[in-house]
């Protein structure tokens, strides 16, 4: 068997539904790197019918149900491709638990991923013991490829024996079935690449989630408001930080344990955030539904008899909504002081006014130029303006594509769009 060629495939029983703006959007696969391995990770369905749904927003009206995760494992090094000996792994037990190691490791960060990044509630990460990883590699059908032949590692058993020892249940670990929009898949397939954990309002966010559709509302409740303590923190200590250029120890006096959560939601906030900021936001809700949750940990363990289910997910759903705006305001704060830096050299290196950059999230940025006094500089200027930004913000983010991601308007008082920069292009407006 050829080194050069040998593949370690597998698959895992992964149920989910895909949801999708077109047939083609509902097949999805990523690549990242693990422990010398190049990883390719596929969902499969065991059947290909695609359902069409109506009156659903058109990023969902396709769907079809997902069966499991298809792996192939390519060897980085010639050492490791070495190892891949199906025979070996077969009898030596040393070797098949480190390869259950790896295989789990990779399970897993592919199931985290998916459940915090793709806010897919109910999937699981494996827990195993690891003198059961031959019984896991069998379920798994781990095999050795060298593109002509494959090798099992461990003999097959039929699927009834599995079901009856236990392990089918065991890898099937989907309570219930959740629902993944492809439009995630981007984010998903990053975290695999970066081994990102996820940030506190994803994870908290998937949790309360799970929680609310199993109507365990007293869980969910406190799951989102741990959640809006940990990012309110975040959210506050950077905007006094960088907006305010408070000391840390003046910061550490704002936000000590004696200033507790609703004190910080019913004054702090309101200093700190717009009108606009606040206008969807109810904060004499979310300070209620704070209330209950005091209640619950401090004096009765349990949700407040007089409240309503209705009552109890709208209030959850005012916490996380509250959650994400401050985790999307916080990302942006933390981000401005490496912006600004970037606008001024952008202004001085060819005299324009000094751009306004906004991060947008998921690589994409937009900036505004307002040209005031000045007259529009010619077309020459203002695509070395947009190529520079490009490069500049491309150092800043390894991901930033500029004919993907970067988005410029050049703007004449007051706020009059003359030209723009997209998809690598210039254009004028028809009045300019």
């Amino acid at each position: 068997m050829s080194t050069m060629r040998k593949r370690l495939l597998f698959q895992v029983p992964f149920q989910c539904y895909l949801s999708g703006p077109s047939e083609d959007s509902l097949s999805l696969r990523g690549r990242f790197e693990v422990s010398h391995f190049l990883v390719s990770v596929k969902l499969v369905s065991h059947e290909d019918k695609i359902y069409e749904l109506e009156n659903v927003e058109p990023n969902d009206k396709f769907f079809r149900k997902i069966d499991y995760l298809e792996y192939a494992l390519t060897p980085l090094a010639h050492e490791i491709a070495l190892e891949l000996d199906s025979q070996t792994l077969a009898t030596d037990r040393k070797k098949q638990s480190e390869l259950f190691r790896t295989l789990l490791i990779i399970v897993n960060r592919t199931l985290q991923s998916i459940r915090n990044f793709g806010t897919v509630p109910h999937i699981q990460v494996l827990n195993p013991e690891i003198k059961d990883g031959e019984k896991y590699m069998r379920l798994c059908d781990v095999r050795v490829s060298d593109g002509e032949q494959e090798h099992r590692i461990v003999p097959a058993t039929s699927i009834f024996d599995l079901i009856l020892s236990g392990q089918y249940q065991a890898v099937q670990n989907v309570m219930e079935v959740s629902t993944l929009n492809v439009t995630a898949w981007p984010d998903i397939e990053e975290a695999l690449q970066d081994e990102s954990d996820p940030p506190p309002e994803k994870e908290f966010f998937t949790n309360a989630i799970e929680f609310l559709r199993l109507r365990n509302f007293r869980m969910g409740l406190l799951e989102s408001v741990i959640c809006l303590e940990i990012v309110l923190t975040q959210y506050l200590r950077a905007f006094l930080s960088i907006r305010k250029k408070l000391s840390n120890t003046r910061i550490n006096k704002f936000l000590k344990p004696e200033i507790g959560l609703s004190a910080r939601l019913a004054g702090l906030l309101d200093l700190s955030l717009t009108a606009k900021d606040l206008n969807d936001i109810d904060v004499n809700n979310i300070i209620r539904v704070v209330r209950w949750r005091n209640n619950i940990i401090h004096r009765t363990g349990h949700l407040p008899e007089n409240v309503g289910e209705k009552s109890l997910k709208d209030g959850i759903f005012q916490v996380l909504s509250l959650v994400l705006k401050l985790a999307r305001l916080r990302d942006r704060i933390n981000s401005s002081p490496e912006l600004e830096k970037i606008a001024v050299k952008i202004s001085e290196n060819n005299n324009i006014p000094v751009p306004t950059i906004f991060d947008l999230g998921r690589h994409l940025v937009l900036v505004e130029i307002q040209f005031v006094f000045k007259e529009l500089p010619s077309k020459e200027v203002l695509g070395n303006t947009a190529h520079r930004l490009g490069e500049e913000l491309g150092r800043r983010d390894t991901r930033f594509k500029p004919e993907e991601h970067l988005f410029i308007r050049f703007l004449k008082f007051p706020k009059e769009t003359v030209a723009r920069w997209r998809e690598g292009k210039l254009e004028f407006t028809e009045k300019s």
